[in-house]
C-alpha cells in the first residue's frame, strides 16, 4: 500500500485524501494528530480558556469535514494553519479584540527599583507571555506560527498571506518589543 511516507505512519495529506475518498477512520487519525497543538494555537492567538480553544478545534474540523470533497491542497499542515488563521481573524474581528493592554498598563507593570534582581522561571514565563500579549496582531500572529508553531518563514507567509519579506519584518519588530520588554525586568 503506498501512502506517500517513508515509514508505517500515513502522511497528513494521503489521510486528508482518504477522509476525500469517505474514510472516516483517516478524519480521527487527522483530528487526533493536530488537536492538541490546534487548542494551544487558539490559546495562545486568542488568549483564550482551553475549553473556548477546544470549542474552536472541533468547529476547525466540523468545517475541514464538511467541505472534505473540495480539498485539493498538497501541503495539508499550511491548508490546516490558514484554516486556523482564519478563524482567528474572525475572532478578532467578532470581539473587536485590539490592544489589550494600554500604555497606562504598562507603564503600571514596569518593575520598581525594590524588585529583586532574581526572577524564577514562573516569573519569566509570566512576563514573556505578557510580552506576547501586548504585540500588535500582525507582529503577535506571526510570531505565534513561527516561533511556538515552530512553522517555516514560508508557511506562516502563505497562511497569513503576505510577502515572506513582511512576516521576517513583523518578526524582527515582534523579538525588539519582547527583548525590550524583558530588559525591563532584566532578563
Amino acid at each position: 500500500m503506498n501512502n506517500n511516507s517513508t515509514s508505517n505512519t500515513p502522511t497528513d495529506e494521503y489521510l486528508m485524501r482518504q477522509v476525500t475518498a469517505g474514510d472516516n477512520n483517516a478524519f480521527d487519525i487527522l483530528y487526533n494528530r493536530h488537536s492538541r497543538r490546534l487548542c494551544g494555537f487558539f490559546t495562545r492567538m486568542l488568549g483564550c480558556d482551553i475549553e473556548e480553544a477546544k470549542d474552536l478545534t472541533h468547529d476547525l474540523f466540523t468545517r475541514i469535514y464538511t467541505k472534505r470533497y473540495i480539498y485539493k491542497i498538497e501541503n495539508f499542515g499550511t491548508w490546516l494553519y490558514s484554516a486556523a488563521y482564519n478563524i482567528c481573524k474572525n475572532e478578532y474581528r467578532h470581539r473587536e479584540i485590539q490592544e489589550r493592554f494600554s500604555q497606562e498598563q504598562m507603564a503600571s507593570e514596569e518593575p520598581t527599583t525594590e524588585q529583586p534582581q532574581t526572577i524564577d522561571r514562573e516569573q519569566i514565563n509570566y512576563v514573556l507571555h505578557k510580552a506576547i500579549e501586548v504585540l500588535p496582531n500582525a507582529q503577535r500572529e506571526v510570531f505565534i506560527l513561527r516561533y511556538i508553531e515552530e512553522l517555516s518563514t514560508a508557511e506562516v507567509a502563505k497562511i497569513v498571506d503576505c510577502p515572506e519579506g513582511t512576516v521576517k519584518s513583523r518578526l524582527y519588530h515582534a523579538l525588539e518589543s519582547i527583548r525590550k520588554r524583558m530588559k525591563m525586568y532584566k532578563i
